[in-house]
């Protein structure tokens, strides 16, 4: 059995400390696993008999030498490791066996990464032990004929882990408790070796807080697991299985954390058991890190139906929050496939929308916002303008006919912490044909929420007289989030107190797009003068 040891580091950053606005709370945490897994190694073993009734041999000494098929060295392939040692106390030139008695000797020969070369027959090696010592004040060297292996070839292994930028739970800028909302470590392991990797396997410990210097009442857990598509709770170790050759596959953990933030910086390094050879026998080539996008699903004829990644390889974390802040969004670059050893490379480009959300219409058309080829793999995204906690996607349908996957089209959100919005986007993910539109389809239950009403509704008297300046912020499309696309506000002024408000009676109707919580303005003139005048505004 084969060990790697991972660490996986994570720095998390937060909004603003409600109690000092100008400080963003930085935590990190390490997430520490072990990867292991079955590989070839050898048991040499050697017995040595010391015949002499009366005289102990002394300065007992042992080496193992190795030779390629053509007669050339080849030590420096080989991690060589006493297993066992009895008969005498040690092979390093000061060992003694006593008089009538023998050593016996067992090593671990494990063979370094390309030592079996690439033919399934593998390569033959001979091994001999040359032994030296003193019998009653004599030397003795003994060279043993050759013994062969042969040592097959090795599996190499190339991990990548995604993990998204931005992740949701109870925001620590708002008065609401918003819920937790999991979201995926993913680990993809290839195997770019020429021999199977046999029972690979991750298990992770539980993440842990290395550092916390504003004392942040956070909490980070591991869930469970996702393998082949399929969840499976309460255990953090993922079988691989065998990997063959140019074998892939993928997996991710379930994690959630207690409150909204930012991983700003993630990473992860790599050691090997040093009992078993360190880097020298090392079946672990690499660790790569990305930023997820979405798991999405490559729906092509052949391809599996376990989740694919859509991840950003280039954008460094630390610019992402200023992109995501102006509405835009980190670029999609590749897609790692569950079953494919080598990604797709991704086009972004910007799409468009047609059409309004409410009543009857529960459908948009989504269009390509930049010219692109057919057969080319691209990442669609368009700013959203309705509240994406309630309007959910129900499905699309490409201007051919095809249909998308659920895993395809989905809304992406953004808490701004400059105002507290939140931000939705519109994304489609598709390899292109001739047609370039969608019919995005949404769920009805989500479609006409009312929007909130005003709360802070101000009137100051005109210096003229009988007019009055209004202002107030504007709620939400549905409740106090999102962007209010073709609203109306109703005004309603009275003098008598008594009388009863309603909307039909409102003397003053306007139309309006806007953003939650923008400042609102109105001038309320023709009025009578010296006379208390009753208001009311409806959205």
């Amino acid at each position: 059995m084969r060990k790697s040891f991972l660490v996986v580091g994570l720095l998390f950053g937060l909004a603003a400390i409600p109690a000092a606005q100008n400080v963003c709370a930085v935590v990190k945490l390490e997430i520490q696993q072990e990867a292991t897994l079955e590989r070839e190694g050898f048991d040499a073993h050697l017995l040595v008999s010391n015949d002499l009734p009366d005289q102990p041999m002394t300065a007992f000494k042992v080496q193992i030498f190795f030779k390629d098929a053509d007669g050339n060295p080849a030590d420096s392939n080989f991690f060589v490791k006493i297993a066992t040692l009895t008969g005498t106390n040690a092979i390093d030139g000061s060992g003694v066996i006593q008089s009538s008695s023998a050593a016996n000797v067992h090593w671990l020969i494990i063979p370094s990464s390309g030592t079996g070369g690439s033919s399934p027959a593998g390569l033959r090696y001979g091994v001999r032990a040359v032994i030296s010592g003193l019998s009653n004040g004599a030397p003795q060297n003994v060279t043993t004929f050759d013994a062969f292996i042969t040592v097959h070839p090795q599996p190499l292994i190339k991990l990548e882990y995604a993990l998204p930028y931005e992740v949701f739970s109870d925001e620590p800028l708002t008065d609401a408790l918003e819920p937790i909302e999991p979201f995926p470590l993913a680990v993809r392991v290839t195997n770019i070796g020429h021999g199977t990797a046999k029972n690979f396997q991750i298990d992770s410990a539980q993440p842990k807080i290395v550092e916390n210097k504003q004392g942040l009442l956070i909490d980070f857990k591991l869930l469970g697991t996702v393998v082949g598509g399929q969840t499976i709770p309460n255990t953090l170790k993922i079988p691989f299985g065998d990997v063959a050759p140019n074998g892939v596959s993928q997996a991710s953990w379930i994690m959630t954390t207690s409150l909204s933030g930012r991983f700003i910086e993630f990473n992860s390094t790599f050691t090997h058991a040093a009992d078993l050879g360190g880097q020298m026998t090392s079946l672990l080539q690499g660790v790569t890190t990305y930023t997820l996008i979405k798991d999405m699903q490559v729906d092509l004829t052949g391809r599996d139906a376990v989740p694919d990644f859509l991840v950003n390889q280039s954008m460094d974390r630390g610019t992402m929050q200023a992109l995501l802040d102006e509405g835009g969004t980190p670029p999609a670059e590749l897609i790692l496939e569950s079953d494919q050893p080598l990604p797709l490379t991704v086009t972004d480009i910007p799409a468009v929308i047609a059409g309004s959300l409410g009543g009857t219409s529960a459908s948009l058309t989504l269009s390509y916002g930049a010219a692109v080829g057919a057969n080319v793999w691209v990442r669609a995204s368009v700013p959203f303008p309705y509240n994406g906690r309630t309007v959910q996607v129900a499905g699309a349908r490409r201007a051919d006919g095809k249909v998308l996957g659920a895993r395809n089209v989905w809304i992406s959100k953004h808490f701004r912490k400059s105002d507290h919005n939140v931000l939705y986007r519109l994304n489609v993910v598709d390899l292109t044909s001739s047609a370039t539109s969608y019919d995005v389809q949404f769920s009805s239950a989500g479609l006409d929420a009312a929007p909130g009403g005003v709360k802070d509704l101000a009137a100051i008297t005109a210096p003229s007289g009988g007019a009055l300046s209004l202002s107030w912020a504007a709620p939400g499309e549905d409740g106090y989030t999102g962007h209010i696309l073709g609203g109306r506000y109703l005004i309603e002024y009275e003098v008598v107190a008594s009388t009863p408000f309603a909307p039909t009676s409102a003397q003053v109707n306007f139309a309006t797009s806007t953003d939650p919580g923008n400042s609102q303005f109105y001038a309320l003139d023709g009025l009578i003068g010296n006379v208390t005048t009753y208001l009311r505004l409806w959205t």
